[in-house]
């Protein structure tokens, strides 16, 4: 039997070991390690992927002899490897200069449900034990007798309201076993996740895939997808009322007029849409570390390897102005969360918030063109992340946070 703790939906960070927690500036926030995701206990098959692995750490989290296929990074065209019970894959790329697979996934699977990890860490100790990262995850029972958890028949819902819940879960699901297809997963990460019952989802998933994708498939990816969720989450229309837009992000990439303009746009729901507001200058907060603070950090210059902007973008930067020190509530922690809040200005509260793999960089959330023909998204990585409501664990303070100055320069850039 499931019970009803697996299927509660859970946004958390990844364990802080190392980083000052008797600070009384440090407030208790909820975090959570690899192996308690895994249950190497009563694990049955698992599906993992990341940017960056240790495959004897992995080993380390998963039970020995299970069914398990991992996916990595890898710049050029590499057949799958099977090792006994392990199949490791690497997704295809369209580029090898700036393109990286950097799905941070996990699909798990247990005897009465499948659990589902969408995170920013990487499949390193390092990640888990060092850095604060966030993890989405939530838990969904296998099936009974055809029906649903609350025990309508999934074919026949009773009323809309039920109609739209399930058609949430089936679209999260869908989109899940297509992403993991792509990645060219062996068919049983995909096929068996139809045991399972999804109704219970809240999320939507955001998927960046290489490639270019246009018309109707411009909105299945990055920038495109983003804005048709956020579209749909208001109404089936348009954000028009002031909103704040908040952005965590690990690494950064030039911040340019026609990116930030088109990342805001999604976050608005209007990407390719007619805008009055087109012109108006970005608003959105950047948060991100000063170098003062890297150095002050609990790791140091030496543990920001995976926090990065190179200088000569810093340098061509015009939006410095929107740039806000990335201040954990974990007494010197360096953060590797991909956020993104978007609050109501009037009431503060929180609209919607992405959390995930996606830097704030193109070649993550992709290029936006649109011609009298079509319009089109350009992707260089494979990304994914989950978009939500409600629920919000905020890793970041967002009042009374200081700006970069003009002169100062984030991590790695002098």
């Amino acid at each position: 039997n499931t019970t009803k703790q697996q299927h509660q939906i859970r946004l958390t960070n990844c364990v802080h070991h190392k980083t000052n927690q008797s600070s009384s500036n440090t407030q208790r926030t909820p975090s959570i390690s690899l192996i308690h995701l895994t249950q190497p206990l009563s694990l049955r098959k698992a599906f993992l992927s990341a940017f960056q692995f240790d495959l004897n750490w992995i080993a380390s989290t998963l039970p020995p002899n299970i069914p398990v296929c991992l996916a990595f990074h890898s710049p050029s065209s590499t057949p799958p490897r099977i090792q006994k019970n392990i199949c490791i894959v690497f997704p295809k790329l369209n580029s090898t200069t700036y393109a990286t697979m950097h799905i941070k996934l996990c699909v798990l699977y247990f005897d009465g449900f499948v659990r589902v990890v969408v995170s920013s860490a990487n499949l390193v100790q390092y990640d888990w034990e060092e850095l604060e990262n966030i993890v989405w995850y939530q838990d969904f029972p296998r099936k009974e007798d055809g029906k649903r958890l609350d025990g309508i028949a999934s074919e026949t819902p009773n009323n809309p309201s039920d109609e739209d819940e399930l058609s949430l879960g089936d679209a999260f699901k869908s989109d899940l076993k297509q992403l993991l297809l792509d990645m060219e997963s062996q068919s049983w990460v995909y096929n068996d996740l139809d045991a399972f019952d999804f109704s219970s989802c809240r999320a939507r998933l955001v998927i960046s895939k290489p490639g270019k994708h246009s018309n109707d498939d411009a909105f299945k990816y990055g920038l495109g997808r983003l804005s048709s969720i956020v579209h749909e989450i208001n109404g089936n229309k348009a954000v028009t009322e002031p909103v704040s837009l908040w952005y965590q992000t690990s690494s950064l990439g030039s911040i340019s007029q026609p990116f930030i303009t088109s990342l805001e746009s999604a976050c608005r729901g209007s990407l390719f849409l007619p805008s009055k507001t087109s012109t108006v200058s970005p608003s959105m907060k950047i948060v991100f570390p000063t170098i003062e603070t890297v150095k002050s950090s609990a790791l140091g210059m030496n543990g920001a390897g995976t926090i990065t902007w190179s200088g000569s973008l810093h340098a061509k930067c015009e939006y410095k102005h929107l740039l806000r020190d990335s201040v954990s509530l974990r007494s010197g922690a360096l953060s590797h969360c991909k956020v993104i809040l978007c609050r109501t200005t009037a009431t503060d509260d929180i609209k919607w918030f992405y959390c995930g793999s996606h830097n704030m960089t193109m070649s993550a959330w992709g290029k936006t063109v649109e011609t009298k023909k079509e319009k089109r998204v350009e992707i260089s990585n494979w990304e994914l992340g989950v978009v939500v409501e409600e629920g919000a664990v905020v890793p970041f303070q967002t009042m009374d946070v200081r700006s970069h100055g003009s002169g100062v320069r984030a991590a790695h850039t002098s």
